[in-house]
């Protein structure tokens, strides 16, 4: 597998939900091992791939205290799918290839935020 990357990446664990083929709502919920502006990766109890586009529902946690999470949508395409090292679940790697509304200025923003405070 080829690892080149041109953002960089930062862990987190954020509710996320796959939808692959809108016309039969199939949805796969996870949540996110890591994240940069270019794609992420996903943990889910499910093994599935598809070489059609997918959205995910990417569910960022505020910075601020009493602030609401904000949900992002973001269409992407699968890169791959693999056995979690603990054999507990799959990792799939999502490439990002849009954002909904300003989803790709929020996170940018947000992510920024959050390389100052760690």
């Amino acid at each position: 597998m080829n690892e080149q990357r041109n953002h960089l990446r930062i862990p987190v664990r954020w509710r996320a939900v796959l939808v692959r083929n809108h016309e039969k709502g199939e949805t796969y919920h996870g949540y996110s091992q890591e994240v940069s502006l270019g794609g992420m990766s996903i943990i889910s109890d499910h093994n599935i791939f598809t070489e059609d586009d997918v959205t995910i529902l990417l569910a960022v946690p505020p910075l601020l205290p009493g602030k609401k999470e904000k949900i992002l949508e973001i269409h992407g395409r699968m890169i791959y799918t693999v056995l979690c090292s603990s054999g507990h679940g799959f990792r799939f790697g999502i490439k990002f290839l849009g954002f909904k509304r300003n989803g790709a200025k929020y996170l940018r923003e947000y992510l920024e935020k959050r390389v100052q405070i760690l």
